[in-house]
């Protein structure tokens, strides 16, 4: 049991990590950092190799200092950088100087990215070469997860001394917790130490004010958080009340404000869910808009965000980090995990709210990071809170119908099945838009 406690913890914290901007561009960046201070003189050639959700998702999403996007642009920008210490926020330092760096880059042709098919999930290769030395570095099976890096086609020795040559992928992977029931992982969530998961709420509060900023209009405002602001404070609600006052419309307009601002290169410090910012976002702006509704307290509101996190993780270990899948369906089925015990839900009802989120929005498909994001990270929140609410009162899925199983554990394995099939539609995406990138 305790074993239970430490492995879903550790994970929930591996996937929480803080990136300054879209996850997938900034693990571009960040190999091609470290390639550059590998090589160690001015590259001649960058080449990114991604698998196709990576690749996808680097198409269409915003990037800082430039207008230009694609993946050969956030390749471009680290290797100007050349900051690794940095990470997954090596772009927050991004200035002039580095933008005509890449562009410069970029103008010679001499940088290029494809897409490896036979690679699934979280995979970027960047292999650079100079005029003397080549390098490459390997992520893989996680955003920062370096597992090999070679100089000169010879492997890199890490400073802690121990070798990347073939590192393989460890026991505490993502998928460990596919062995879990859903009903220990909710024990876990909601009875853990709270000093240590401080943390998430940190997070949660900086993407709180992310959205808080967005919505002033300083330069960082954006079209469908303004539109969506303005529609709800114009449609009042029964009671003569401005819908946007409500927790389900204010949690909606949050999410949206503060995905839309992070979808167009906005550099902020999200803290990622499952390694993505977007679902990082979903999963806090909500949880703590209903705690605070709810009067929870700072133990309970820290456990709930802790539950919300754990789900979109359980969820993801059978969907699959990155795939064809929509993320705002796990992060929405976190929301409704989380909101209906905080309005006093049982393990139950819980997995119930889950199993409606699934049941009503699977089959989301996912078709690469942009600003439409927010629609559909705003849409997927909304439809968590509905389902919290409606499973508190004791209503949700029961039985075996469509994809939902009479338990979530029979759910979700028939979701990675399906995934699977899904997964096929990441290369016609890429080649409907990615011929430019």
């Amino acid at each position: 049991m305790k074993d239970d406690t430490r492995l879903i913890l550790d994970l929930v914290r591996r996937g929480a990590e803080e990136a300054s901007v879209c996850t997938e561009p900034a693990m571009i960046a960040f190999a091609a950092a470290k390639a550059r201070e590998i090589l160690g003189e001015p590259p001649t050639r960058i080449e990114a190799s991604l698998s196709p959700g990576v690749m996808k998702n680097c198409l269409a999403v915003g990037l800082p200092g430039t207008d230009r996007r694609g993946p050969k642009v956030a390749a471009a920008l680290g290797a100007a950088l050349g900051t690794p210490e940095m990470g997954l926020r090596a772009l927050r330092s991004v200035g002039p100087d580095t933008v005509r760096e890449a562009h410069r880059l970029l103008d010679a042709g001499v940088v290029g990215a494809d897409c490896d098919a036979r690679r699934v999930g979280v995979y970027c290769l960047v292999r650079m070469a100079g005029a003397e030395h080549t390098a490459e570095v390997t992520i893989d099976g996680g955003h920062s997860r370096i597992t090999c890096i070679k100089a000169d086609g010879k492997a890199v020795v890490y400073t802690e001394g121990q070798s990347v040559e073939g590192t393989s992928r460890d026991d505490q992977s993502p998928a460990a917790v596919k062995r879990l029931s859903y009903e220990r992982l909710f024990e876990v969530a909601i009875s853990a130490d709270e000093g240590e998961i401080q943390y998430l709420r940190e997070g949660a509060l900086s993407a709180v004010k992310l959205a808080q900023e967005s919505l002033r209009g300083d330069g960082v405002f954006l079209d469908f958080p303004r539109a969506l602001s303005s529609v709800l404070e114009s449609d009042d609600d029964k009671a003569g009340h401005k819908a946007g006052c409500g927790l389900t419309d204010r949690a909606r307009l949050g999410v949206a404000a503060a995905v839309s601002a992070r979808m167009a290169g906005v550099v902020w410090p999200v803290l990622t869910s499952c390694g993505s910012g977007n679902q990082g976002i979903s999963v806090s702006i909500p949880v703590l808009l209903a705690a605070g509704s709810v009067e929870a307290g700072p133990s309970r509101e820290v456990r709930a965000l802790l539950l919300a996190h754990a789900t979109n993780l359980y969820i993801k270990a059978f969907m699959g980090t990155v795939s064809a899948v929509c993320g705002a369906i796990s992060a929405g089925a976190g929301v409704a995990a989380s909101v209906c015990w905080l309005m006093g839900g049982d393990e139950g009802q819980v997995e119930g709210a889950v199993q409606a989120v699934i049941g009503n929005l699977y089959g989301m498909v996912c078709d690469g990071a942009k600003g439409s994001c927010a629609m559909k990270c705003a849409a997927a929140v909304t439809e968590g809170i509905l389902a919290a609410q409606v499973a508190s009162k004791g209503v949700y899925p029961q039985g075996e119908a469509g994809i939902v199983g009479r338990s979530l554990k029979d759910t979700v394995t028939a979701m990675g099945s399906l995934s699977q099939v899904l997964n096929g539609v990441d290369p016609l995406i890429i080649g409907i838009r990615g011929s430019d990138h």
